[in-house]
């Protein structure tokens, strides 16, 4: 796309923004990164919406897995976030700090701040929050969200 642009050639031009516009769940992210770092806002908008419509399955991609901090919090904080319930957006958080935890840490506790414990029936915490390691291991993760949510 930016050799496209810088050459000015239309016909290529035309061909990458076509590309660019038909996204599925395998692809949204992938789509959506490379129009949000071109300046392609249209595209970027409509893969956005795409991404927070299908959240679930997106989040099982590896694309979303490669994600920087910045974007996956945007997405997760989305006000408009389908999911089943908040265990799916728990689950993507656990999983996009379990593929690189050593650098990903520190990010994964202000994700968990947009986690409505609440939501999740007592089971899903004993069952699914419980068993994360470095909730569990981290006293202020204890007392902010599982004491919380067994409230």
């Amino acid at each position: 796309m930016a050799c496209a642009n810088e050459l000015a050639i239309d016909v290529v031009i035309q061909l990458c923004l076509d590309y660019l516009s038909a996204f599925d769940v395998n692809n949204a992210i992938l789509h959506y990164s490379i129009a949000e770092n071109n300046g392609l806002n249209e595209i970027r908008d409509k893969a956005f919406i795409f991404i927070v419509d299908n959240f679930t399955d997106v989040s099982f991609t590896r694309h979303f897995l490669y994600l920087p901090f910045e974007r996956v919090m945007k997405i997760v904080s989305d006000k408009n976030l389908c999911v089943n319930s908040e265990l799916d957006v728990f689950s993507a958080v656990v999983r996009w700090v379990n593929f690189d935890v050593r650098q990903r840490l520190m990010h994964g506790y202000q994700l968990l701040d947009g986690i409505n414990f609440e939501n999740l029936p007592p089971e899903s915490i004993v069952q699914e929050v419980e068993a994360v390691g470095w909730i569990i291991n981290n006293p202020e993760c204890v007392k902010n969200y599982l004491y919380r949510a067994m409230k």
